[in-house]
């Protein structure tokens, strides 16, 4: 999939490989976080959320919960 920076969305497009299958297209990814609990501070506890987002995806998760470094939910993300 290839993001089209001017029109905001994802795009289909022929899969790699030459396979003659096409990649799902997605429209929204969406991805909510509340700072400000002690856990949800600064720009190292931001990027250790995203990337157990990363790990979700990478995982086939599409829509999920997220958590500071103490457990407790701070957010969501979804892929549609």
């Amino acid at each position: 999939m290839t993001f089209d920076t001017d029109r905001g969305t994802l795009r289909e497009f022929p899969a790699p490989g030459g396979t003659g299958r096409k990649v799902a297209t997605m429209d929204q990814f969406k991805v909510k976080i509340d700072l400000g609990n002690d856990a949800m501070q600064t720009a190292e506890d931001v990027a250790l959320a995203l990337r157990d987002v990363v790990a979700n995806l990478e995982n086939g998760r599409t829509e999920g919960k997220i958590f500071d470094a103490n457990g407790n939910k701070v957010g969501s993300f979804k892929l549609s």
